[in-house]
C-alpha cells in the first residue's frame, strides 16, 4: 500500500462507440502514489501495490457486462538508485459493504529505493448508467 495518494481531478465525458453508436461514459483517473517517506534514502521497497482509487465512482456490477478499463503507471520521482514498476492491471472490485456495486482498482508491483513517487492513469468506459450516482457519496 502506498504511503501517500495524490489523485488529479477525474474527467468525466460522454463519448460514442464507433461500432455501435452508443452512448459511453468515459472516466480518467490520475495521480501519484508515494511510496516510503520524503528526505534522504532510508531503505528499498519491493511490494504489490493494490489500492483503491481514491476518486473511484461507484459503479453497478451487473451493468459493467461490456465495459472496458486501462491503465498505465511510470516512475515520476526517484532517489537516483535502480527502481522499477511493472505489472499495472485494473479491475472493478466488488464492494462487500454494498450489494451490486464495484469499484476501480489499481495494482501494480513497485521495487526500488524510498521515497519514489508513481504516477498512474487509469481510463473506464463504460454504459453510462452503470454508474451509481445518487446511490452513495461520491
Amino acid at each position: 500500500m502506498p504511503a501517500q495518494l495524490n489523485p488529479q481531478p477525474r474527467v468525466d465525458t460522454l463519448v460514442v462507440d464507433p461500432s455501435s453508436g452508443a452512448q459511453r461514459r468515459r472516466s480518467d483517473y490520475h495521480g501519484t502514489a508515494w511510496f516510503g517517506q520524503a528526505g534522504p534514502v532510508r531503505g528499498g521497497v519491493r511490494e504489490e501495490a493494490r489500492f483503491f482509487l481514491p476518486d473511484s465512482l461507484p459503479y453497478w456490477r451487473a451493468r459493467l457486462h461490456d465495459a472496458v478499463v486501462a491503465c498505465s503507471v511510470a516512475l515520476q520521482g526517484q532517489s537516483g538508485h535502480p527502481n522499477m514498476v511493472s505489472d499495472p492491471h485494473s479491475q472493478w472490485v466488488e464492494d462487500p459493504r454494498a450489494d451490486g456495486l464495484a469499484w476501480l482498482q489499481l495494482t501494480f508491483t513497485v521495487e526500488g529505493r524510498d521515497p519514489l513517487a508513481v504516477s498512474y492513469r487509469v481510463v473506464a468506459v463504460c454504459d453510462p448508467e452503470a454508474v451509481a450516482l445518487g446511490q452513495i457519496s461520491d
